[in-house]
């Protein structure tokens, strides 16, 4: 957790199949466990996802570092925001507890391995704003954190949210900058976030257990009963620049290209938008754009 030493972890966040989340850490060399009940969810389902990290005081002349948090169970998203530390944060909210609903006909005791999950994405050369998703009976819901200011409580801590919807709850979700993989029985597949498309399957053999996803380097492991699988996902965004030009969002697409010859395509796209529109004189103005022989 955040705040470690080398005799201490930091704050550790526990959840317990009853829906109660404890506050934990480990001191001294023997590695002595403190646990301290912070928050009891009302619907009584399992803690199927935690989340929280601290920030710097978000005013200048403020001495007092901000503390987020996000814990998920299958029907529920609960949001925290607050000052001082993670205890307070946590106190604090039960005086006005934000969070997300979403329907869940499961009974809290059965077994569904994906549902509930949460998954979080940290800003990188890719992805400007960190992303949370959380997977619902429904589909997967993700969106942006906002940036919190002085003024708390805030109403939500995420912003931009979508459903990616599913006919089954997948066994485990990953979250990437323009894709979500979800993992099932013999197979995983990947959806595009913008077009909700599925872009990419691969069959697997043997039973599956779950999928790991390494915060650090975003590294992404199925775990199957006999053996493990690693799904690469280098370059995605080669394929997401051109989603961008079906919808006709170009500006973007050209941010996301890499290549000479890529953000000749995107000029092209909306050249010859604009020219079947009949804007000619804009179509012209783009078509100039055009660097490498593309125009006939």
């Amino acid at each position: 957790g955040a705040g470690g030493s080398a005799r201490s972890s930091g704050s550790i966040l526990v959840g317990t199949d009853s829906g109660r989340v404890f506050l934990s850490r480990l001191e001294g060399d023997k590695g002595d466990v403190g646990l301290e009940q912070v928050f009891v969810a009302a619907e009584a389902m399992p803690i199927t996802g935690l989340w929280w990290t601290r920030r710097p005081a978000p005013t200048e002349g403020a001495t007092s570092p901000q503390f987020l948090a996000l814990v998920a169970t299958p029907s529920r998203l609960y949001q925290f925001a607050g000052t001082g530390s993670l205890r307070a944060t946590f106190a604090a909210a039960s005086q006005g507890l934000e969070f997300r609903e979403m329907p869940c006909d499961i009974n809290g005791s059965e077994s569904v391995r994906g549902l509930g999950q949460l998954r979080y994405l940290p800003v990188s050369s890719r992805v400007k704003r960190e992303r949370v998703a959380w997977c619902t009976q429904l589909g997967v819901l993700h969106g942006t954190l906002v940036q919190v200011g002085k003024d708390l409580p805030v109403q939500s801590l995420l912003s931009g949210t979508r459903l990616v919807p599913h006919e089954e709850v997948p066994l485990g979700v990953m979250l990437l900058p323009f894709h979500l993989a979800r993992l099932y029985e013999g197979r995983v597949e990947v959806v595009s976030l913008q077009t909700q498309r599925v872009v990419f399957l691969e069959r697997l053999d043997g039973a599956m257990r779950g999928v790991i996803q390494d915060e650090k380097d975003q590294s992404l492991w199925m775990v199957g009963r006999d053996a493990i699988f690693e799904l690469v996902a280098d370059d995605t965004h080669r394929m997401v620049w051109r989603e961008f030009v079906d919808m006709g969002e170009f500006d973007t697409a050209r941010g996301l290209c890499e290549l000479p010859e890529e953000e000749d395509e995107v000029w092209y796209a909306e050249a010859e938008q604009h020219f079947r529109r009949g804007d000619a004189l804009l179509a012209a103005a783009l078509f100039s754009k055009v660097r490498l022989a593309k125009l006939e």
